[in-house]
């Protein structure tokens, strides 16, 4: 062995376990699991950019099984300490089942998972549904969004594709996530708002209420009837007033008013 290749193979080894969980986290979940000859084909596929040489190998079979066999069997009884799990499963006639490597009988071919605790897919396949639905989210919110959890699931989730069912009635200069964000920061900063409160007009597009800007005093952010909405007090009328999130525009925090003045 080259002296280079010594001082290359402990640094290279460092990376093994944390691309092999890349791969099982990425691709694989508890109804489809994947062979240690799989998820060695995965790795030298996606990292091939790790290796100089043509053709090299990132890692060999041999490595991706002796990690997993060390990384299930180790911490079967001591998974609670980390924020994951890795799986070890063999095929039956009725399914997977655990594969028991206390078991000196046990055989099968032996198949891993990645297991997080994440969104399962009927939860995942609801949210897209709930987020899809509702027109004041923009085409760029809903694609964000359903990207997001999309990628809570393995790639081989099937529910990659959706019908935006809203798409024509969609507010594309709708500032709801924004507004969520700004109107969620004063209200746990304590602080006052001036914001404008707007109606739709023929034309369906945002214009000012009468005696807006005015200062409010934002208490809280909820859902209810297919909306969110911000409850804040006001001190003209001395009661709580709901306020649709998706009708408000430019809002300031207190301080940001005084500075004006």
């Amino acid at each position: 062995m080259r002296e280079n290749d010594k001082k290359k193979k402990p640094e290279n080894a460092r990376w093994n376990l944390l691309l092999i969980l890349n791969v099982l986290k990425k691709y694989t979940s508890d109804e489809q699991p994947m062979s240690a000859s799989d998820i060695c084909r995965k790795v030298n596929q996606e990292f091939a950019g790790l290796v100089d040489e043509e053709n090299a190998k990132v890692i060999s079979t041999d490595t991706v099984k002796r990690t997993l066999d060390a990384l299930v069997y180790d911490f079967f009884g001591k998974r609670q300490i980390l924020d994951f799990e890795v799986h070890c499963v063999m095929k039956t006639k009725d399914g997977y089942t655990e594969y028991d490597y206390g078991d000196e009988q046990a055989k099968g071919y032996k198949k891993f998972y990645y297991y997080e605790g994440e969104f399962s897919t009927s939860e995942i396949r609801t949210l897209i549904d709930v987020i899809e639905t509702h027109s004041y989210f923009s085409d760029e919110d809903v694609c964000g969004i359903v990207e997001k959890l999309i990628h809570l699931r393995p790639c081989t989730y099937r529910g990659r594709q959706y019908h935006d069912s809203a798409r024509e009635n969609r507010d594309e200069d709708s500032l709801l996530l924004m507004n969520i964000d700004y109107l969620s920061e004063i209200i746990e900063n304590q602080n006052r708002a001036r914001i404008e409160y707007c109606y739709y007009n023929e034309e369906k597009k945002l214009v000012t209420r009468p005696g807006y800007p005015k200062e409010v005093e934002p208490l809280t952010l909820m859902w209810g009837n297919g909306y969110y909405y911000m409850l804040a007090y006001n001190e003209k009328y001395g009661s709580i007033v709901n306020y649709r999130v998706d009708r408000i525009r430019d809002i300031r925090q207190r301080y940001l008013t005084f500075q004006e003045s």
